[in-house]
């Protein structure tokens, strides 16, 4: 087992100095002055220029590689171009409100996509299995945006039960915190719960047909312990890799619902940085996400290989 953790560790590794190497070359391929953003449109181009040297824009691409990089290799993450404020607190600050957001979503599409599954599974071509299975269709078919706009037309503005929008800190007022997160959240859930949904009735159903299974059913073995003993541990492997990188898009895939739901995590902190054309608050933003997607891969495999030892000896 630790030679097999050795060497996923190494390749996220290597993955990582990937992802930030890109982002710092892609993120210049955008349009757009960085310095003009600062100075203004009417200034002068000996302005401009000013403020691209002290930005440290006017040296050499490869020198700006080699500076970002050894900072980064020392969790160093700089500052902001625009305003000079260290970039590492932006993100202490809102980087928690998006895992708040992430984790009670994904602990809640396990909570509806797993059973739901299992049991679409277990009662295949009937009335339950028809119902599951065109739930996780209509769930993978509506775009976020769309479910969290009627989502706020009813529970906010038409039956004014839940906040159209916003964030309240939990140590301000618990109630209107958890009341904030209850909508951005069921709307993560309904996304996240259809995927597992049809991923969990897929494994099961390949499982219920296999050999052991049907010797278990000769043995005389109850359908609930062929199922509980035989059926779910084995069909739930696939479902815990396809998991494990759904939660990772989760965590740098809420841009659109901490928008519509004026969430500030740190996903909305990245639109912002874009838009400022703020290549260090952008760059040290992906990369965090980078390193968040890439430990919760590398926790999924080293699960996954523990759970099957076939993996570890592929």
């Amino acid at each position: 087992m630790l030679p097999f953790i050795i060497r996923r560790v190494f390749i996220s590794l290597v993955l990582v100095v990937l992802v930030v190497t890109m982002v710092f070359f892609l993120i210049r391929l955008i349009p757009g002055d960085p310095a003009q953003v600062v100075v203004g449109e009417n200034a002068s181009q000996e302005q401009v220029q000013l403020v691209r040297q002290r930005m440290g824009l006017e040296d050499a691409l490869s020198d700006q590689y080699i500076r970002w990089i050894s900072k980064f290799a020392r969790l160093d993450l700089g500052v902001s171009l625009i305003d000079g404020r260290p970039i590492v607190n932006d993100i202490a600050k809102r980087l928690p409100r998006t895992l708040e957001l992430a984790i009670i979503a994904a602990l809640g599409a396990l909570l509806v996509g797993l059973p739901a599954g299992v049991y679409a599974a277990s009662h295949r071509n009937r009335l339950g299995d028809a119902i599951a299975s065109a739930g996780a269709l209509l769930g993978l078919s509506v775009p976020n945006f769309v479910t969290g706009t009627l989502a706020i037309l009813v529970f906010g503005v038409l039956w004014k039960i839940l906040p159209s929008g916003g964030y309240t800190d939990f140590a301000q007022d618990p109630g209107k915190h958890i009341a904030s997160l209850v909508m951005p959240a069921s709307v993560l859930i309904i996304g996240l719960s259809a995927s597992i949904i049809r991923m969990t009735r897929a494994s099961m159903l390949d499982v219920l047909g296999r050999d052991f299974v049907r010797t278990a059913h000769a043995k005389g073995l109850p359908n609930r312990v062929v199922l509980s003993r035989h059926v779910v541990r084995n069909g739930l492997l696939p479902v815990i890799a396809a998991f494990g990188i759904q939660l990772g898009n989760l965590i740098g895939g809420t841009v659109i619902t901490e928008a519509v739901f004026n969430w500030p995590g740190i996903s909305s902190l990245l639109i912002g940085s874009i838009g400022l054309r703020d290549y260090t608050a952008v760059q040290a933003v992906i990369a965090v996400i980078a390193l968040i997607f890439l430990m919760v891969n590398l926790v999924t495999e080293i699960l996954y290989g523990y759970l099957d030892p076939r993996i570890r000896y592929s």
